[in-house]
């Protein structure tokens, strides 16, 4: 049963939160760590590799929502891992781990040289900005050339950024010396350069981190069997009761919270996903690829290939070798456990079939194959095989995504919701950046203890690269289970248009009700879109019905004479416990033979 705690507080209490935006950059010689900040995501992120840095302030690296001190990954790093080399069997990682095989600045470079940063701008920024003044063009930075004379200048041409908010580095893994605390291997001799950037826009765009890697061969040898993973550590609050899942019709992997909701996020924990959005190229006669910004005949992107169950013990567990990582990229057992031998392939227990995505089933119905064993887990998709001849390049696109519903579960259908948008968006290349509509919530009953009806008013708003249909908006609701539909009706609210529906009462209520409730909202090419995101598994609920549980009043509780001293220093607090309220309680007191007072609640103090 939920309960509500209305406190009539005279003491004020003030919760300190974990303030990320004192973060600064980290010797910008060497290791650049810096706040990216541009939506409802605050992440550290670093120029070797990690886009999810935990080491600034040896805690989790991604805020979300922003400003609340809640934290949603621990960290998060690129892998590109080879199984040939020069057509010789031979496994070389370059990994963003917990530490990076990744050195700051391009290949060959010196990785102590100070322009070796993270170079930062906004949509609002113009050439007064230092970043733009030294955009660093010669490091492989994009910009565009307006006067064509293929000087980078300034005050005519500019960068060629993405988002709202976008961040550009450059780092390699030529430095044997990075490779030896992991994983041991050569280097592969590669050079990424890292966009990270993101829309504070509405919906799910504002819950979404883009990643864009242009990875190139610059070292003296052909790379074959080529996989490159975001690697990441999520950890939903509490590390320890996270599992992990995947959906392979949307190419995404995710973590979820266990059903028993966390010490830091409560009952309402959001889920957080990986998806490929753009992948390598391969050889594929009839297709075509989208690299570098243009089409490319006679070639396919490849989708995301493989998710890890992502365990941090067992048979697929963190690898600790060369060879235990590149089983993990391929969804194969890391190492010899029980009855499993490593490489061997990953089997659904429930359609005994073998596999390459872990965790397959729906958690927010308790159907097909669920992570039964929250823990600490690592969520590891993956892309690949792929080439990487010398003098070669590919571009990946990752998106990095966060999404909160009613409970955990319910977080991952509207993180499954959200990835179908993001996609939309990204497909149309940032054309249609939001959903069909924006609606907000303007006027609802608060929790009553009538059975109805419930007048319920809502500010529909189309965004302006959709076109609504014919069919009008319509409500699906019902008691606990969701059961009856109504159409919306158009109004005037505080001057603005608006939209309204009179639930009908609902019969037979005996004790507290929840309704359950969703929009459903048609464009003009029959895309249909729900509010809120998830729906219909996800939903809005009204809690409604008699209140047949007596106030609970403690500290202190009936009546009691108190006696203090003049001048009156003391705080007394009061609390009462109650499923719902009918109306707004008062506290009432005497002082002495004094009239009757009484306060609302809030933080008062007499």
């Amino acid at each position: 049963m939920k309960r509500v705690i209305v406190s009539f507080l005279f003491i004020a209490l003030f919760v300190s939160a974990k303030e990320m935006s004192r973060l600064q950059r980290n010797n910008p010689g060497a290791l650049d760590q810096r706040l990216w900040d541009g939506n409802n995501i605050a992440v550290v992120v670093s120029n070797d590799g990690a886009f999810v840095d935990y080491r600034l302030t040896g805690e989790s690296g991604l805020e979300w929502p922003k400003g609340s001190g809640l934290t949603a990954v621990f960290t998060a790093g690129l892998w590109v891992l080879a199984g040939r080399v020069d057509g010789i069997s031979e496994i070389r990682t370059a990994v963003g781990y917990y530490s990076a095989e990744f050195a700051p600045g391009p290949y060959g470079s010196d990785p102590d040289d100070a322009s070796y940063r993270i170079y930062a701008l906004k949509t609002t920024d113009d050439s007064t900005n230092t970043d733009w003044q030294t955009w660093p063009v010669d490091q492989g930075a994009p910009w565009v050339d307006v006067d064509g004379d293929g000087v980078y200048n300034p005050a005519t041409d500019h960068p060629d950024t993405e988002g709202d908010l976008y961040f550009w580095s450059v780092f390699n893994d030529g430095d044997t010396t990075r490779h030896e605390e992991y994983f041991g291997t050569d280097p592969l001799g590669i050079e990424v350069q890292s966009a990270i950037y993101g829309f504070n826009a509405d919906q799910s765009l504002s819950n979404t981190l883009f990643l864009r890697y242009p990875v190139i061969n610059k070292g003296p040898h052909d790379l074959d069997s080529v996989f490159i993973s975001p690697w990441s550590d999520p950890d939903l609050g509490e590390a320890h009761d996270d599992p992990n899942g995947s959906d392979s019709s949307l190419a995404i992997a995710y973590t979820y919270n266990d059903s028993d909701g966390d010490l830091k996020y409560g009952s309402m924990v959001p889920a957080v996903g990986t998806i490929v959005l753009q992948g390598p190229m391969v050889y594929s006669p009839g297709d075509t690829a989208f690299m570098f910004g243009r089409s490319i005949p006679d070639y396919r992107n490849l989708p995301l290939t493989a998710v890890n169950m992502g365990y941090k013990h067992g048979a697929w567990g963190e690898p600790g070798t060369a060879r235990e990582a590149y089983y993990s990229v391929q969804s194969l057992a890391t190492r010899t456990r029980n009855e499993v031998t490593a490489g061997d392939p990953l089997v659904n227990p429930v359609t005994e079939t073998i596999t390459k995505w872990a965790f397959t089933g729906q958690p927010w119905l308790g159907t097909g194959w669920l992570d039964e064993l929250p823990h600490d887990h690592r969520q590891v998709p993956a892309v690949g095989p792929f080439t990487l001849a010398k003098g070669d390049s590919q571009e990946v696109v990752f998106a990095l995504l966060i999404a909160q519903g009613m409970t955990p579960e319910l977080s991952i259908a509207v993180l499954l919701d959200d990835t179908r948008w993001v996609r939309t968006a990204w497909d149309s290349r940032f054309a249609f950046r939001e959903p069909v509509v924006i609606v907000t919530e303007v006027s609802k009953f608060n929790n009553t203890e009538e059975a109805g009806p419930f007048y319920l008013v809502f500010r529909i708003e189309p965004n302006a690269c959709w076109t609504l249909g014919d069919q009008p908006f319509q409500i699906y609701f019902g008691s606990n289970t969701v059961s009856d539909s109504a159409e919306l009706v158009l109004i005037e609210h505080e001057g603005k248009p608006a939209y309204a529906v009179w639930i009908p009462e609902q019969s037979e209520v005996t004790d507290t009700t929840e309704l359950h409730y969703y929009l459903a909202i048609y464009a003009d090419d029959d895309t249909r879109m729900f509010w809120p995101s998830g729906a219909p598994c996800n939903y809005r609920t009204l809690i409604f019905g008699p209140d047949t549980t007596a106030p609970e009043v403690t500290e202190p509780n009936d009546f009691i004479n108190v006696h203090y001293r003049i001048p009156f220093a003391n705080r007394i607090r009061v609390q009462i416990e109650d499923d719902l309220f009918a109306f707004t309680p008062r506290l009432k007191w005497k002082i002495g033979n004094g009239a009757e007072q009484s306060v609302l609640p809030g933080n008062w103090w007499c």
